[in-house]
């Protein structure tokens, strides 16, 4: 598991624990969360962190999205993480700017 979904989240001083696997995730954000929440937090942070990779800095990634993308129709990438059709667009993203796909 990436570190960084760990740090996004808060780390050890939020999450109460050292994270080993997705599953620790799952267990740690359910403990403070009902399962529909944790599951959003936990699809925000993996995206933030897979955009932060390919875009090189946390702020960059934020504004990636927070604003409207005309590969998704002029969407605003965030709103579309409350369904697993919409991650599942977002997901593909980054791996399409990483190889110099407009996005």
């Amino acid at each position: 598991m990436e570190t960084q979904v760990v740090d996004l989240l808060g780390g050890v001083k939020v999450l109460g624990e050292y994270l080993q696997s997705n599953l620790d995730l799952v267990r740690a954000t359910r403990e403070g969360l009902p399962a529909e929440q944790s599951d959003v937090v936990v699809r925000t942070a993996t995206v933030l962190a897979r955009a932060i990779d390919v875009l090189g800095d946390k702020k960059k990634a934020v504004h990636w999205l927070t604003t409207s993308n005309r590969a998704l129709g002029g969407e605003i990438p965030i709103t579309l993480l409350d369904t697993s059709a919409g991650v599942h667009e977002i997901e593909t993203l980054p791996g399409r700017i990483e190889y110099g796909v407009y996005s």
